[in-house]
């Protein structure tokens, strides 16, 4: 199967631009991902799951916020990846949102890829 990439999804607060090759996918998030967002996020999430990604990457470099519900969205889409047999990994956390999965403790409960750079 081709590498596909789909325009950026835009809600609100919060655009994805997705990439599908195969059953690997990228989602890389733009904005916040708060409770107006996650219900969408997990709608479109579910659809790239349906289309064919089981390994999806979420690529959290250009996520300005994260809030409460939006880490509960992740744990959830992440345990329906893996009842489907597949996987989510989360890249490239900025500095915020690392802090906020390793305050919450969510960071020993999720597959991290990149830590964010440094200075």
């Amino acid at each position: 199967m081709a590498s596909s990439v789909e325009p950026i999804h835009r809600h609100a607060v919060l655009g994805v631009e997705l990439s599908l090759d195969a059953e690997h996918g990228r989602a890389l998030l733009y904005g916040e991902l708060d409770m107006a967002s996650t219900d969408w996020l997990k709608t479109v999430l579910d659809q790239f799951r349906q289309d064919g990604c089981r390994f999806l990457v979420l690529d959290l470099s250009h996520l300005k916020f994260l809030g409460v519900t939006g880490l509960e969205a992740i744990v959830r889409i992440a345990g329906e990846y893996a009842e489907a047999g597949g996987q989510i990994t989360l890249t490239r956390p900025t500095r915020t949102v690392q802090r906020i999965l390793d305050l919450t403790g969510l960071n020993d409960h999720l597959t991290l890829g990149e830590r964010p750079d440094t200075p």
